[in-house]
């Protein structure tokens, strides 16, 4: 069976392909931590640039956090790219600038991801986690007035964290404050982010048309 995914396809889309590995009653001892729900042994296909095959996936409510073989994992940062991301969101009105202090979060360009995918599946190091993130944890409030920037636009309002109107879905992402490191990745796989930071995928983003649009 093949499966064609991106990290928000909704769970229900996966039902038949869950229920299939889940007979086998499998489980990943390298879990990531935050996963709810951990498959292997699929047939999935990706959306990134390679269009690659992984073999597992694991979900955290309702939305896949991370991908892999059925012996490595990538642990995957807050993704971004064409049709995703800041720039979008502003121009659709969209975007808030909550503020939490403190809160952090690194981000993944999707060429990134798709770049560190190769070197894992080329190198052939089997059993391994990989964390897939840019080197620039940052509040999520900057990246949103750094995207009102380059559009020549306003940004919203800051609004506190305490007294923000969220679902429970939003709340719970505000409760994250994650600083992940690619270090591994940098010294054992020889990978070279291409967008290091968030202001260098989205000044990519822009000069390709993203966010554009009326």
């Amino acid at each position: 069976m093949l499966t064609r995914i991106n990290r928000t396809t909704p769970l229900r889309r996966l039902m038949p392909f869950i229920c299939v590995l889940a007979w086998s009653g499998e489980t990943l001892a390298q879990a990531p931590a935050t996963a709810q729900l951990v498959l292997f042994h699929g047939r999935i296909l990706t959306v990134d640039a390679a269009d690659s095959t992984v073999q597992a996936l694991a979900i955290r409510d309702g939305k896949i956090i991370a991908i892999g073989s059925d012996r490595d994992i990538l642990r995957l940062a807050g993704i971004y790219g064409p049709g995703r991301n800041a720039l979008v969101n502003v121009r659709r009105g969209e975007a808030r600038r909550i503020v939490k202090p403190g809160q952090v979060f690194n981000r993944a360009h999707v060429d990134d991801i798709a770049e560190i995918s190769r070197l894992v599946l080329t190198r052939g190091l089997k059993g391994q986690i990989w964390n897939v993130a840019d080197d620039e944890p940052a509040p999520p409030q900057d990246v949103i007035a750094y995207a009102a920037a380059l559009l020549g636009l306003k940004p919203p309002p800051e609004e506190p964290f305490d007294q923000a109107r969220l679902s429970p879905m939003g709340r719970e992402f505000y409760a994250d404050n994650k600083r992940v490191s690619i270090a591994k990745a940098k010294t054992v796989l020889g990978f070279v982010p291409a967008y290091p930071t968030y202001r260098e995928g989205l000044r990519a983003l822009v000069e390709a048309g993203e966010g554009r649009g009326a």
